[in-house]
């Protein structure tokens, strides 16, 4: 139970923080279409300034798909730059109003999210893209600390469950023991009966136990995760 948890509490923290990284890129690439230079010739050193300042990947793209700027290409490199229309987050952006994608870049030689939001009056897109190298390390990081969280409170889960069964199952051991199950009358058979009693009754309570430590666990693990998604967020 307890490993079946930990690997769908791990993807879908993985899912969480990516689905927000992508919402977080969206909100930034319609702050930054809002704000674009009128002037043609300003485009590309402001785009550049703003890429650096952010420390996004930001394109600019028109809408027959050649590239009009881009933070990480000079303004000679940007002529020479393959046309964008045919890539699955422009022509999702024109389409349906937003593009996003995840894909290895031969270029950069990493994995990249991408974004796309259409430009006002059919001038385009304009794209936002992040390495996920850092992001794949953080959600590692994160799934090192929920495991850790997780063993952590299996064992202070035990721990509890053991003391509670002992406190349980000792006052009738020692009432059976002050009784004593070795005579053969009708006591010496009491003593038996409850003997018998008595293991049923601690195996239960094993059982529950075991159950109580497997859910205290689950539940501690829950927690840290959602603290854990909250700071890293």
């Amino acid at each position: 139970t307890l490993l079946f948890t930990g690997a769908f509490l791990s993807r879908r923290l993985q899912n969480t923080f990516l689905t927000h990284l992508e919402e977080s890129l969206a909100t930034q690439a319609k702050l930054i279409a809002q704000s674009l230079p009128s002037k043609s010739q300003d485009l590309q050193p402001w785009i550049q300034t703003e890429g650096q300042d952010l420390g996004l990947r930001i394109t600019v793209i028109g809408p027959d798909g050649v590239v009009a700027a881009d933070s990480e290409r000079t303004s000679k490199e940007v002529k020479r730059m393959d046309n964008h229309g045919s890539r699955p987050e422009v022509r999702a952006a024109l389409a349906a109003g937003r593009g996003q994608s995840m894909r290895h870049s031969a270029t950069l030689n990493e994995d990249m999210m991408y974004v796309a939001l259409p430009l006002a009056k059919n001038q385009g897109v304009i794209r936002l893209a992040l390495p996920l190298t850092g992001v794949h390390e953080r959600i590692a990081s994160l799934q090192k600390d929920l495991l850790k969280a997780g063993a952590a409170a299996v064992m202070v889960a035990f721990i509890v469950a053991w003391v509670t069964m002992r406190k349980i199952s000792q006052p009738l051991r020692d009432l059976l023991a002050s009784v004593g199950v070795g005579t053969q009358d009708e006591l010496g058979e009491l003593a038996r009966t409850y003997s018998e009693m008595a293991g049923k009754i601690e195996e239960k309570v094993r059982d529950l136990t075991r159950e109580r430590t497997q859910l205290g666990a689950i539940l501690a693990t829950l927690v840290f995760a959602g603290l854990r998604i909250g700071e890293a967020l």
